[in-house]
Order: structure tokens, then C-alpha cells, then sequence
């Protein structure tokens, strides 16, 4: 059995049994990524981390609906509400990458 080498990234449906990635759960995984970028940490550190069943870990505080701490670190103007935008608990509420790309350019300029 193999660990899962990015549960960091993982969006909250993807723990669902029969949920497929989507580009939704990628603008997830692109949030985490852009947050941990800009603020030069690990989103999630391995001790946050929860043993669902054997081999599937996920961080705890995404279980409890809950972002990662590190979101209070960032401090370039507009950076936060991107990445909160990227971590929207419902996959239907996430923007889209084009709409992160765009946020990202203004945020970078």
C-alpha cells in the first residue's frame, strides 16, 4: 500500500469516496501552492496531519473546515482574498484559473 505524497494539496471533496479531480480541485491545489510561495512555508505541517484510514492522511484543520494557519502571514495587498478565493470549501464557489491568473498579475505588478 503507498502513502498519498500530497495530501497538502488535496481539496476537502477529493477524501469523498468516488470523487474525481476536477479543475475546481485544482484552483485548490493552486491556492495552497500560491499560499505556501508567498509566504515561504508549508501550508500544512506534517504533525497537523491525520490518519484517516491506512495509507490516506489529511490535515486536520481541513476536516474541521478549517484554513491553514499560515493564511494570516500573507502581506502583499490582495493576497489573501486570492488565495481564500482558491480555498472555498465548496467546489462550485472556487474562481477560476483564469480569474487566479488575472488576480495574480495585479497582486505581482
Amino acid at each position: 500500500m503507498t502513502t498519498d505524497p500530497s495530501p497538502g494539496y488535496k481539496a476537502l471533496e477529493l477524501y469523498n469516496k468516488g470523487a474525481n479531480p476536477d479543475k475546481a480541485t485544482d484552483v485548490w491545489a493552486m491556492g495552497i501552492t500560491i499560499l505556501e510561495v508567498l509566504v515561504g512555508a508549508r501550508a500544512w505541517e506534517e504533525k497537523e496531519m491525520i490518519q484517516l484510514k491506512p495509507g490516506v492522511k489529511v490535515p486536520e484543520l481541513l476536516t474541521l473546515r478549517k484554513r491553514p494557519g499560515i493564511l494570516k502571514q500573507l502581506t502583499i495587498k490582495g493576497s489573501k482574498d486570492l488565495v481564500v478565493n482558491c480555498l472555498q470549501w465548496e467546489s462550485k464557489d472556487r474562481i477560476t484559473s483564469i480569474k487566479v491568473n488575472a488576480l495574480l498579475r495585479s497582486i505581482l505588478k
